[in-house]
């Protein structure tokens, strides 16, 4: 058993999140063996993470290319998938964590199947996919337009 962590992205929270990970990893002693996949600038913007996961037991880092920050979605969707299917080929691990699913879905459709036994779970942040079913207001023109946008 292995398990791969995949963060393309560096931004914002991503740091905090990896980080407490790590910890919870650590303090509780887990023995699966843990690759994590991140991108070249993730070190740059979060250099405390990134010191205490070369410093976590049981953990190895593997660095990819960031991807084209201003490309149009489905060029990240690509870059990502790609990178991922790589990873994943590369390092066989029986269950893959994409901390930023939302930017792999044509990918998760596409490429990302593989010949061997292995799971692919993500984090999803787009939790408005589901608002209309819960029985609320019908949603403003300017709400709907960001849902199609979502969607697309």
């Amino acid at each position: 058993m292995s398990l791969l962590i995949f963060e393309p992205y560096f931004g914002g929270h991503r740091g905090l999140y990896l980080d407490a990970l790590l910890t919870y990893y650590s303090e509780h002693h887990i023995e699966v063996p843990m690759d994590v996949v991140l991108s070249r600038s993730f070190a740059e913007r979060h250099p405390d993470t990134w010191r205490h996961a070369q410093d976590a037991d049981r953990v190895t880092l593997h660095v990819i290319d960031d991807a084209p920050s201003l490309a149009p979605l489905l060029t990240r969707d690509a870059h990502n998938g790609r990178a991922l299917s790589q990873a994943i080929t590369r390092l066989r691990p029986t269950h893959s964590l994409a901390m930023y699913v939302d930017h792999l879905q044509v990918s998760l459709g596409g490429e990302l199947h593989f010949d061997f036994p292995t799971r692919i779970s993500g984090v999803y942040f787009r939790p408005s996919f589901h608002y209309g079913s819960l029985g609320g207001p019908r949603p403003d023109v300017s709400e709907r337009v960001t849902a199609l946008r979502k969607r697309l």
